[in-house]
């Protein structure tokens, strides 16, 4: 959603879930990739980008796909990172992004300045081009175990407990 908001000429969503990858389509993207149907998403990716993506927002969490997303960018590749699993290590072709000059960023609470940021997206809202909402399936904290269900299957995108 955020993506489609630049000027990105292609915004390509890669997920292995049917109904995610048809709100990705809603909010923006231009292409989408279901990984579970796909026997190469790398290739996919390469094939619609004329060669690798410039820039990449790994939030999966899932190191296969980091390692996915790192191996379908193209030379001087951004790939950033706020999906992480704890404990979790994953294996990259160093030679790769050495000679290749990838750059892998980590990010947390999105890496903005919040009295900056945050007023522009409510602008954003209130002009009906980032309808957050979408994203967001919300529960009464007496659900708290229906959301984790959501949220383990990849139903909700965000799913949100209300006290």
């Amino acid at each position: 959603m955020a993506a489609s908001l630049t000027q990105a000429e292609r915004v390509i969503a890669v997920d292995v879930n049917p109904g995610r990858l048809a709100l990705a389509t809603e909010l923006g993207a231009t292409d989408t990739i279901d990984a579970a149907a796909t026997d190469d998403p790398v290739a996919a990716i390469r094939e619609l980008t004329g060669g690798g993506a410039g820039h990449v927002l790994e939030s999966s969490g899932n190191v296969r796909a980091f390692r996915q997303a790192i191996d379908a960018d193209a030379i001087g590749a951004v790939i950033a990172v706020v999906g992480a699993p704890f404990g979790q290590e994953a294996a990259v072709d160093v030679v790769d992004i050495v000679n290749s000059s990838k750059r892998i960023v980590g990010i947390v609470e999105g890496a903005s300045v919040p009295h900056v940021l945050i007023p522009d997206l409510i602008g954003l809202h209130a002009a009906g081009r980032f309808p957050v909402e979408r994203l967001v399936t919300s529960f009464p904290f007496s659900r708290i175990n229906d959301a984790a269900a959501v949220a383990a299957s990849g139903e909700a995108v965000k799913p949100v407990l209300h006290l």
